[in-house]
Order: structure tokens, then sequence, then C-alpha cells
């Protein structure tokens, strides 16, 4: 539904429906990935949004297994925490996730930049470096045709290079190819100049969402103050430069350079959210949720030396995950239910579209692509009951 509409239009057009057409971006978000992905598995599935909220979390859990995945490797307290920390990525508190199909595009893009950064800090060093960099790049490039977010990568890429132990001039060739790349991808995604500007306003904006990858929001939020999930975003910022500095302090700081790329990239993305829109919807989460996951794992990386700062950073760690408690509750009691009740009146409603094709629309307008009664007809030939 809503923005879904679009690649069923798209499906359309690519069946010869004559009120069918074709698009491959949307909100200036390139969707190459989505689309090529979305009409072989709406075919298998009938168009059932549910195989598309089964692509999420699975892709979800994959970002966790990556940006937590060296914990697993060890056993006792490392495993506990990383499994606490993962369960986070499937959380009902990022409702949307579970409850709309289209999530599946975000969810591509973020996985795929995440993906390159582990390529580019990971590879070891046996394999060639011009191999491992041009798939590095080359899933960098295909979250960017999943959705714009991705394009921050090529500045997180520049942390791991910058990082790392190569000569000072390939870092700066690095940085150049880099640069251009990251400036090809935010062109392309452009829609102008950052419409907000105001700084206290973008960094509470920002910890906000961090904190409400933990706590759940509303389906959009526009007043953006000290309240609990903004301190609760603003702590894991805290966890995350102490523990950076922990690292820096034992020599380490070059091990730790994924998760530096990973969350420098995911806020980064939060804040070009920040200044491109006036509210903050419960789907923009999934771009908060990596720097989330790095913050409280980088406490519990080797590189940090033992101590009591070390044994204060993780308790933190644990003591910050476990609110997930919360945000499970409130998305299967409150804001959950309050969604699905949404999504249930648009079904219903295109359900007896045919019926009642003058009834007022329960949705605001999209970006052109709502649904009509072409689509409904071009739906039920396909098997679809519009069951919510």
């Amino acid at each position: 539904m809503t923005d879904e509409w679009l690649l069923i239009f798209n499906a359309m057009k690519i069946d010869g429906v004559p009120s069918g057409y074709f698009r491959w971006s949307i909100y200036n978000h390139a969707i190459v990935l989505p689309i090529l992905i979305h009409y072989p598995l709406a075919l298998i599935s009938g168009y059932d949004s549910r195989i598309f909220v089964s692509l999420t979390l699975v892709v979800s859990a994959f970002i966790a297994i990556l940006i937590c995945g060296d914990l697993w490797r060890s056993s006792g307290p490392r495993s506990w925490a990383a499994a606490l920390f993962a369960a986070i990525a499937v959380a009902p508190a990022q409702y949307m996730q579970l409850l709309w199909g289209f999530q599946f595009t975000l969810a591509l893009s973020v996985a795929f930049s995440v993906a390159g950064l582990a390529v580019l800090s990971r590879t070891p060093k046996r394999l060639a470096e011009p191999w491992s960099l041009a798939l590095a790049f080359g899933l960098i490039w295909l979250g960017c045709l999943s959705s714009a977010g991705a394009a921050f990568a090529f500045a997180g890429a520049g942390i791991v290079v910058w990082l790392s132990d190569r000569a000072l001039g390939t870092k700066l060739a690095l940085a150049a190819v880099l640069l251009v790349q990251f400036a090809a991808a935010a062109l392309w995604a452009s829609g102008g100049p950052p419409a907000i500007l105001q700084l206290s306003r973008n960094i509470a904006y920002v910890f906000t969402a961090l904190g409400a990858v933990v706590l759940g929001s509303p389906i959009g939020m526009t007043d953006f103050t000290v309240e609990l999930r903004s301190i609760l975003g603003a702590a894991m910022g805290l966890l995350f430069v102490a523990s950076l500095w922990r690292a820096h302090a034992g020599g380490g700081l070059r091990s730790v350079a994924f998760p530096i790329a990973v969350f420098a990239t995911s806020v980064m993305a939060v804040l070009a959210v920040a200044m491109s829109r006036s509210y903050l919807g419960n789907w923009h989460l999934i771009y908060a949720m990596p720097a989330v996951l790095a913050s409280l794992a980088l406490p519990w990386a080797p590189a940090l030396s033992a101590g009591g700062v070390r044994s204060a950073l993780r308790a933190g760690s644990i003591a910050i995950a476990s609110l997930q408690v919360l945000g499970w509750w409130d998305g299967f009691t409150a804001h959950g239910p309050g969604y699905h009740a949404y999504t249930g009146s648009i079904v219903r409603y295109m359900a007896t579209l045919e019926e009642a094709p003058d009834q007022p629309k329960p949705f605001p307008s999209t970006g052109g692509w709502d649904a009509n009664l072409e689509m409904v007809r071009f739906l039920r030939a396909r098997g679809h009951d519009f069951a919510p």
C-alpha cells in the first residue's frame, strides 16, 4: 500500500496493462534493485506484502549479524551481548518493518552499504586489493540503487581507508576516488539544497532517532526536544565516544574502523533526513539502527583494554540494550496496533473500491500513484483477496 503501489504500477506496465506506468525512482531515491526483486516475488506470492515484510526482517537480521558478528565468535558474555543487541534489529519498536512491505527498499540500502564497509575493513590481505575494493564499492552502489541513504557509505569507507595501514599516497588516491563516488551518488539523489538548517533541532532529531530504535516511536514525530528518546540517543552517542577514546588509548583504533564507519554512515544518513524532512517517520529508524548497534557493540571490541572503564562501558551497553523491552511492549500494545488499524482501513478501501469508487480515501495522497480501480482489478485477477 501507499508507496508499494508505485511498484505495482510498474508491474502492471510490465504485464502490458494500459494504465500501468514505469518509474525507477521515488522521491529522488533510486529503487532499481527493489523493482528487480519486487516483480518476481510479487508473482510468486500473489502480490502478498507479507513476503516483503519477511524479506525486510531477514535483511535486518543480516545487518545485525554483520555489525555484531565478531561478538558471536566468542563464547560467554560477548555472545550473549551480541544476541541482546541483535534483537533490536527486528524489534517491533520499528513496527513499520512488520507492517509495510515497501520497507524492504530501505533495508536493502542499509544492508548493502554495511556489507560494503565490512568487505573493505575485513578482507584478508591475501586477497588482491583491487578485487576487494571493487566488491566493496559495488555493494555500496547496490545500496544506492535501493535508497539514497547508502551514498553516505562512501564517506564511511573513507574512514576505513584512512585508519588502515595503507601508504599515505594510496590513502589519498582512494580518498579522491571515494569523494568522486560520493559526489556522484549524492548529486544523483539530491532534491535540492537542505531545507532545514536548525543545528539544535537537527542534533535533537538524530538523538531522538537513535533512542526511538530502542524505545519505539509514533508513526511520525515533529517535535524534537529533551525527552526519553533523545536522552537515550545522547547516551548512546556518549557511549560510542567513550569507547572510541578507550580504544585509542590502547592503540587499537585501527582495529575498530568498521564500527566507526558504520556509526558515521548511519548518523549522516539520519542527519540528511533531518535536514530534508519536517518529521521523523518510524520507517526512517532503519537508517539509525546501524549506529545503535555499532555504539552498543563497540565497548565489547578486543581493542578496549581491560579495566574498570571497559567494564563500566560494557555494563552501560547492556543497560541501554535492555531498555528495548519498552520498545517491544510499545510496538505490540500501542503504536503497532494503531498503524495496523490504519493499514486495515486502506485494505478495506481497496476491497470495496469497485462497489464504492467515490468513497473518501483513508490515506494522504501519494506522489501520483494512488491505488485505483485498474490496480484493484489487476490484483484480483492475480489472486489477491485483500485480506487485512
